[in-house]
């Protein structure tokens, strides 16, 4: 019926209101979504009641989040990654050197997540380390988003997409998209845009063409480009137009693909 169920108005002073701010995107763990706030607190909402608590308070912002079953793991802007239980408990936390904290992710008993320009991976139970690989050590010289989906861990770089064997970092296969979209008749630009996502399986991402200014030829494209899971091959090609492009989300085996100006639900058999 799109009826509001609940909502919740923090009632603070005009002058703390921004500490209240949320600042990290809501996602949903067992029967509550949690958010972190901009003065340190996360907290989590009952779905059905709206009743909510402070499940822990850093000593910063909580800026990533992501759903581990009946857990979260957050990272914070001071380099904080941790496992929260929904009754408060702190599993383990981990204090980080340097770089922005981002792409948190669980499932399978697996946590990864970026820092600056390294990715790591680790236990859930404990947080102990298992593997930890820098941009430099990939093929590539730069990460821009990750997917953990067992049995890979996708990595889109700044030359296409890397599936990393989830148990030893190893790389399972790349894949070069930029190689194969470079165009020697046209000066072109192309950049890998957007987080990777997994639709059914599939690992999915975008890459983004344009002519270089002052080039006589104007040039534009967005392609999605949907890949085999096992081999890294490209199973399909859909052109999604000369819009800005953001982030492809999966909704069961289709996928929502949002522009500036649109958005777009693709079937299987469309992308």
């Amino acid at each position: 019926t799109g009826d509001i169920q609940w909502e919740l108005m923090f009632d603070a002073p005009r002058e703390t209101l921004t500490e209240h701010m949320i600042d990290s995107p809501a996602h949903i763990a067992g029967d509550y979504v949690g958010v972190g706030l901009r003065n340190g607190q996360f907290r989590v909402f009952h779905l059905e009641t709206g009743d909510n608590r402070v499940l822990h308070t850093f000593d910063s912002t909580p800026v990533e989040v992501a759903p581990v079953g009946d857990q979260f793991l957050v990272g914070t802007d001071s380099k904080t990654v941790a496992l929260l239980s929904l009754d408060g408990t702190v599993e383990w936390e981990r204090q980080e050197e340097a770089g922005r904290i981002q792409d948190v992710a669980g499932e399978d008993g697996i946590v990864t997540w970026m820092v600056g320009e390294t990715l790591r991976c680790a236990e859930q139970a404990t947080g102990e380390l298992t593997w930890s690989l820098t941009a430099a050590e990939l093929p590539g010289d730069a990460i821009h988003h990750t997917c953990l989906s067992p049995p890979h861990v996708y990595v889109q770089t700044n030359r296409g997409l890397v599936a990393l064997d989830v148990a030893t970092g190893d790389v399972a296969w790349e894949t070069p998209i930029i190689a194969d979209e470079w165009d020697d008749a046209i000066d072109v630009r192309v950049n890998m845009v957007g987080p990777v996502d997994v639709a059914d399986t599939v690992p999915v991402t975008v890459s983004e063409s344009r002519t270089l200014p002052g080039t006589p030829t104007r040039y534009a494209r967005n392609t999605l480009y949907r890949l085999d899971p096992d081999t890294g091959e490209v199973l399909t090609r859909f052109n999604l137009g000369l819009d800005e492009q953001y982030a492809p989300t999966h909704l069961g085996d289709h996928l929502l693909c949002q522009s500036d100006s649109t958005l777009s639900r693709l079937s299987p058999s469309q992308s």
